[in-house]
């Protein structure tokens, strides 16, 4: 069985920034001098991307049956994102006795590719002849044991639905949108995640001047 998730764990972002977990609420359970962390537990990021991953919020997969004070316990393989839909990388040190049987899911690492991976925009150009009303872009995915998508514009939950084999996402981004957000650079994600949640993303960059 993967590690318990305890505050102890290292928690970062795509970005570089480090989380810091925080338990909600008693708790009594600890490992390694850490509190046991339980679904709805909180974290907060030091990210510095634009706009920043920001804060997080443990949801249990149930990928274990283990609760404590009525909630389920997280594992380090537990599905975590940042407010901004990028997934989380947690890692754990303490030590465990696992005589649970392998899973091949569990060694299973889903890909999300994007094309085209930039585009820029023009405030200036839009609406004119030659300037696209709309920016698509094509994100693929694939895995051996699919789960759930996640599409976030510019930071912003757009839309999620349930990935159950080879998938293409379309994703158009209108030039009013752009306009709208303003210059600068602006990241348009798919998060991918599997059974027993490995995640991967792609993300799809406008530069609007």
């Amino acid at each position: 069985m993967p590690r318990v998730m305890t505050t102890n764990a290292t928690v970062r972002c795509p970005h570089g920034g480090v989380g810091t977990s925080r338990a909600v609420g008693p708790r009594a359970a600890r490992i390694a001098g850490g509190d046991v962390l339980l679904d709805g537990d909180q974290g907060t990021l030091t990210c510095t991307n634009v706009p920043p991953c920001g804060s997080y919020q443990l949801r249990s997969m149930g990928l274990t049956e283990v609760t404590a004070a009525g909630r389920k316990v997280m594992l380090v393989t537990d599905f975590v994102r940042g407010a901004t839909g990028y997934p989380l990388t947690i890692t754990e040190s303490h030590p465990v006795h696992d005589r649970t049987v392998a899973d091949p899911a569990e060694d299973d690492q889903p890909t999300v590719v994007v094309t085209p991976p930039a585009a820029p925009f023009s405030t200036v150009t839009f609406g004119s002849t030659g300037q696209p009303a709309v920016l698509p872009f094509t994100f693929t995915l694939a895995g051996a044991y699919p789960l759930r998508w996640l599409l976030f514009k510019a930071g912003r939950l757009d839309s999620t639905s349930d990935w159950t084999g080879p998938l293409t996402v379309p994703v158009t981004v209108t030039g009013a949108e752009l306009v709208a957000l303003g210059p600068g650079l602006h990241a348009f994600v798919v998060t991918a995640v599997n059974r027993r949640g490995r995640a991967a993303f792609a993300e799809g960059k406008v530069t609007v001047t």
